[in-house]
């Protein structure tokens, strides 16, 4: 199992125990150190399980990058 899937299975288990955000990141970096998600990455998947959410799989990464939309400047004509 990836890394990334492991700590998104991690966060909704946090969620589902009703454990914040906060503590949530504390024990992701106690269990996975220095390969820790980004703290951003952690709040945003603990809110998406709080909201309801319950897949697991990232459905917008593409390569292991986030999705992002397309800006002006970033579409060349």
């Amino acid at each position: 199992m990836e890394l990334n899937l492991q700590q998104r299975v991690c966060i909704k288990f946090c969620v589902k125990n009703e454990f914040n955000s906060v503590k949530t990141l504390e024990m992701l970096g106690n269990c996975f150190g220095s390969d820790t998600l980004k703290k951003t990455v952690v709040y945003e998947w603990h809110e998406r399980f709080k909201s309801g959410r319950e897949s697991v799989e990232d459905t917008n990464a593409v390569a292991g990058r986030r999705h992002r939309k397309p800006t002006k400047t970033s579409i060349k004509c």
